[in-house]
């Protein structure tokens, strides 16, 4: 009797012992307890749940994945109130209105290459002043490939729209619609390391988009001379090696080709862009962050008649988080200004702003920016104050406080403002 049991153990063994070595979806066979009284092949059992990601923190949105990407929206809705919404020079004007900002943006989880965008805007409109409506947008995109282990291909673009309709823009009359400009900007570039070394070659396409304007006198302004495409390239080489402050030099070359040869004086504004720069990348994460410069700026016309414009100064941007609840961000720019009137190339820009972000509970940050900006003529001084009080996930109540100063030259440009606002915060 064991001579007959003794060949259906030995033929059971070595099938089991095959089916170990091979793929995970053939299932062992296995023998039961004499009870059972027979082989059988086991019940799979069925895989866990997947868990449900958590960031670690009950108050921040976990965003909605699809495929390899992770994406973050946001709606605030808020009520605003002006103290001077025409922006007089004297007195005040009192307006009430809405504010709309919504927020896209995503991420990917891929292993080797990248994918980051994201889109905000804001929108302003008044009850008793439609005149004086605002709106902004920006939106943003970038892909980087990993060809080989030390180079990297990488892909840009961006678009931004600025509509206001208190913005003097030089149009013979009185305005009464807004003043819109819209600009995209292309680009893909080559990054290589060689060790100590990374060099960067990126070319480009900018587009620029005056809209017309209307008048109160009835038509609208031309503003199509205005339009205009500008090529560029540019060249970047930084030292990698030192583990915190990494040197690095940059220049650029832009050629303007506006769609009409003359502008509205019969002056040709084509001109040379070309932008050099000297600075610092900061990599210290998470303390310090981001890249400051010592920057030059030429723009150099076609016309004789047009002088050059330039500019020297600072552009950049570091982040600071002393602590895990504060981070402050310190921006720096400098820039060329545009004109339409008869012999004037243009003004210069510095401007400069400090932001905090403070975190008085898990649910609770602090929001505050203060920042000025010379320009030839005026001086602008602006601050703000805020707080978002953060309900779960997916809610959030804002309150904020504006102020604008304005001091120009010219009496009649200079104003101040005050807003007060407060809404909700959509987020997911």
């Amino acid at each position: 009797m064991r001579g007959k049991w003794l060949i259906p153990v030995i033929v059971a063994a070595g099938l089991g012992l095959t089916g170990a070595g091979q793929a995970q979806t053939v299932p062992e066979l296995r023998l039961e307890t004499a009870n059972e009284g027979i082989f059988r092949l086991p019940v799979p059992e069925e895989p866990a749940p997947p868990k449900a990601r958590d960031d670690g923190n009950a108050y921040e949105p976990l965003g909605l994945r699809a495929g390899g990407l992770t994406l973050y929206s946001a709606l605030e809705i808020s009520g605003t109130v002006s103290s001077n919404v025409s922006r007089q020079t004297t007195g005040t004007d009192f307006g009430i209105g809405t504010t709309l900002k919504p927020s896209l943006r995503f991420e990917s989880d891929w292993v080797r290459h990248s994918w980051t965008g994201e889109a905000n805007g804001a929108f302003v409109r008044f009850l008793d002043h439609p005149d004086m409506a605002t709106s902004s947008a920006e939106a943003s995109t970038e892909l980087t490939i990993d060809i080989r282990r030390a180079t990297q291909a990488e892909f840009s673009a961006a678009y931004s729209l600025d509509a206001d309709a208190t913005r003097d823009n030089g149009v013979a009359g009185s305005e009464i619609g807004d003043d819109t400009v819209h600009n995209f900007t292309g680009a893909a570039g080559l990054v290589h390391d060689w060790g100590p070394l990374e060099t960067r070659v990126t070319a480009g396409l900018d587009r620029a988009i005056y809209e017309d304007v209307a008048l109160s006198g009835g038509g609208s302004q031309d503003n199509g001379d205005q339009d205009y495409w500008k090529p560029f390239i540019a060249l970047r080489a930084g030292y990698t090696d030192p583990p915190v402050f990494k040197p690095f030099v940059e220049a650029s070359y832009g050629r303007r080709l506006h769609d009409r040869r003359l502008d509205r004086n019969g002056q040709n504004r084509d001109a040379d862009d070309i932008e050099l720069r000297a600075g610092v990348a900061i990599d210290d994460d998470p303390i310090w962050s981001g890249a400051i410069a010592a920057t030059y700026l030429l723009r150099d016309f076609s016309d004789a008649a047009l002088a050059s414009n330039e500019a020297i100064g600072i552009s950049g941007a570091v982040t600071w988080s002393p602590t895990e609840l504060t981070t402050f961000t310190l921006d720096l720019e400098t820039a060329l200004t545009d004109s339409q009137e008869a012999g004037n190339p243009g003004d210069t820009s510095w401007s400069g702003s400090l932001a905090l972000t403070q975190a008085l509970r898990d649910n609770l940050d602090l929001l505050a920016d203060a920042g000025v900006t010379f320009e030839e003529d005026e001086v602008t001084y602006d601050g703000s104050l805020g707080l978002l009080w953060k309900l779960n996930r997916n809610l959030a109540l804002t309150v904020g406080y504006d102020f604008t100063l304005v001091d120009a030259s010219v009496a009649a440009d200079g104003y101040s403002e005050h807003r007060v606002s407060a809404g909700i915060v959509l987020r997911h």
